[in-house]
């Protein structure tokens, strides 16, 4: 198994503000499984192919050398992804996410809002006991998906499930900054309220899988979106 560190990149784009008005442009669609919340685009690559190609090996860059490697992907996914936060209490539970794995080789984002809350960005952690998440996964997707919410036992099984974790790293939204992690990282955006006015607005990405050299690294089922 090949483990990608939590790397971090700043000033990602050359052009962040033209790159927020082109993802104001879009249409949006709430997830179809309740797998994440909010609303997200079509991948990149059903958009703007040179977009999405010229992205897609930026990443892989930071890890791989082009020159010198066979490289090649496969199920990758890149979108934009607004979250309107529930309310703009930051201790709003709904707010804050829920830990979890992506279940892909590599994962990722930009954050997109110029001005933004520090500690609404990512952070990552270890379990510390076996994890068995139905409950925390069935209270996200029908929050998510349905809009349906009991705050005693949402509350308690946040509690619950996040207990199950120490913190080992976090990572400040500071606008333009690019996130990269093994999908294998367990991991979970701080909070949805990123200023007094906006919506929490990121580029996100997934690579499924990756052949380096003729040679799968890391296979996954497809991921759920």
């Amino acid at each position: 198994m090949i483990y990608f560190p939590v790397t971090t990149v700043t000033d990602c784009f050359d052009n962040p503000d033209e790159i927020v008005k082109f993802a104001n442009t879009l249409k949006y669609y709430k997830s179809k499984t309740g797998n994440f919340p909010n609303i997200r685009t079509k991948s990149l690559h059903e958009i703007d192919k040179k977009i999405f190609d010229r992205f897609i090996v930026s990443v892989l860059s930071l890890y791989y050398d082009f020159r010198h490697h066979d490289i090649q992907w496969r199920g990758a996914h890149v979108c934009f992804h607004k979250m309107k936060p529930y309310s703009k209490n930051i201790l709003d539970v709904r707010n804050k996410g829920w830990i979890h794995k992506d279940d892909c080789a590599l994962a990722g984002l930009v954050y997109l809002n110029k001005k933004s809350r520090l500690d609404s960005g990512t952070s990552f952690y270890k379990p510390i006991m076996s994890i068995k998440n139905n409950d925390a996964i069935n209270q996200k997707r029908n929050l998510y998906k349905k809009n349906i919410f009991n705050k005693k036992t949402y509350e308690k099984i946040y509690k619950n499930h996040s207990s199950k974790f120490v913190k080992i790293q976090t990572v400040k939204n500071v606008y333009n900054n690019l996130i990269v992690y093994g999908g294998n990282i367990w991991h979970a955006f701080d909070n949805m309220v990123v200023n007094d006015s906006e919506e929490r607005l990121n580029l996100v990405f997934f690579i499924q899988e990756l052949i380096i050299d003729n040679t799968p690294l890391i296979k996954y089922k497809k991921h759920r979106i």
